[in-house]
């Protein structure tokens, strides 16, 4: 059985230790039960504490929605809208560029380089898997004020109606 010190009180990452769980592992390790920052209790031994665990999983989880990844480590669509939305404004690479970036469309500061800022303003704003960003008025950036979500047979006809020649350049892509 492993030497007990007393972790009561002390912080590791995101978990303050509250007491000795009274529960041991099957090699002895004390199993202590700690606050995390979230408000979660979590049981966990001495020994991952100190060189392992951080948080009660909410660090990671944090972590993984920031990239944009979901529950399996894959990007969500919402996270490739975004990198999507991104793209054709500052990467004169992707096709139809010159109908974005080119013609000096930008991605405001708010959303540029914050995905949680830009998914909680989609998911507040009516974001559905299948749906597209679209700008309210094409001659502005895409900001929380110029943007809202719609199909893409919707944004493909009132483009259309607009007489942009966009669609060509995207025609087949995945976008």
């Amino acid at each position: 059985m492993s030497s007990k010190k007393d972790l009561t009180g002390q912080r590791f990452g995101r978990l303050t230790v509250l007491e000795d769980s009274g529960k041991r592992n099957l090699n002895g390790d004390v199993r202590w039960l700690c606050l995390c920052d979230c408000g979660n209790i979590k049981s966990e031994t001495g020994s991952n504490l100190k060189y392992r665990t951080r948080s009660c999983g909410c660090l990671q989880k944090e972590r993984r929605i920031k990239h944009g990844h979901n529950h399996r480590g894959k990007t969500t669509k919402l996270y490739r809208t975004w990198m999507n939305m991104k793209n054709r404004c500052v990467n004169p690479n992707i096709p139809g560029f010159k109908y974005w970036g080119g013609k000096g469309i930008s991605v405001c500061q708010e959303w540029k380089n914050d995905f949680i800022t830009f998914m909680k303003w989609a998911l507040s704003h009516g974001y559905k898997p299948g749906l597209a960003i679209a700008r309210i008025d094409s001659n502005k950036g895409y900001c929380p004020e110029n943007c809202r979500f719609k199909t893409r047979s919707e944004n493909a006809r009132e483009a259309g109606k607009k007489g942009l020649g966009w669609r060509k350049a995207y025609q087949g892509k995945n976008v």
